[in-house]
């Protein structure tokens, strides 16, 4: 969901929240071990400043919101060949923007 919305559907009906861009220069890294909640996104600066580039934070913890709980770490022992997504959305409606690119890093542990 938007940082500082608490959506009941996460479904992008609902409004508004923190309302801080995304930017190509300062990409953002989801991973279970960081610490900086995904909804406190952009908290630290106003709304026309630029997540990472304007506070420096640029690594969350991943946030389900309304989604079914759990992390990837759910999945340890299941197979990871098939076809992933990446799936992302703003309540913004007006705002339109492009994923400039997605990544996902899958390391075995013993």
């Amino acid at each position: 969901s938007r940082p500082g919305l608490a959506e009941v559907a996460d479904d992008g009906t609902q409004c508004c929240g923190d309302s801080s861009d995304l930017v190509a220069a300062g990409p953002i890294s989801y991973n279970a071990a960081f610490t900086e909640d995904a909804e406190t996104m952009g908290n630290t600066i106003n709304g026309t400043e630029d997540v990472c580039i304007s506070d420096l934070i640029c690594d969350y913890l991943p946030n389900p919101g309304a989604a079914i709980p759990g992390t990837l770490g759910d999945l340890a022992g299941e197979t990871v060949t098939g076809t992933w997504q990446v799936c992302m959305g703003d309540s913004a409606g007006s705002i339109i923007g492009t994923l400039v690119g997605a990544g996902l890093s899958i390391v075995a542990t013993p």
